[in-house]
């Protein structure tokens, strides 16, 4: 039986200097099943498909980027992709999908990133610190 999971990924439209790059949160299970996923991209196999959802008023008032009234656009599907060359991150969009390529050392680092988030911490990004940045935040209660 298909466990229902929430796992939100989306881009700020307003306010992008404050809040550059992507941003991610998941509840409970949508974090298990994200480190699931990163744990076999990291071990077995290159690719994985995520479902996504749109993220809610009370996601978005997390960051509180314009008091949660920025603008954003979100993602439906991320496929995570594992590259060979060392320190690679890559973030893609084609439609309402995304793709993430990263480096070993890299999804390491979102495995750690999806730890955080399971334990309500957040608010801290990984990448070059701008439009290729991913960001973390803490699920809402």
């Amino acid at each position: 039986m298909d466990r229902k999971h929430t796992i939100a990924l989306w881009r700020y439209l307003d306010n992008e200097r404050n809040y550059p790059g992507y941003h991610l949160t998941a509840d409970e299970f949508g974090c298990q099943l994200l480190k699931d996923q990163i744990s076999s991209v990291l071990d077995r196999r290159p690719v994985a498909e995520i479902a996504l959802s749109p993220p809610t008023q009370a996601i978005l008032n997390v960051p509180a980027n314009r008091r949660g009234e920025a603008r954003c656009i979100y993602f439906s599907g991320l496929l995570l992709r594992r590259s060979d060359v060392a320190s690679k991150f890559r973030i893609t969009e084609s439609g309402s999908s995304c793709q993430l390529l990263g480096s070993q050392e890299f999804i390491a680092q979102m495995h750690t990133g999806i730890e955080d988030i399971c334990h309500g911490r957040g608010d801290y990004s990984i990448g070059d610190k701008n439009a290729q940045s991913l960001w973390f935040w803490w699920f809402p209660s």
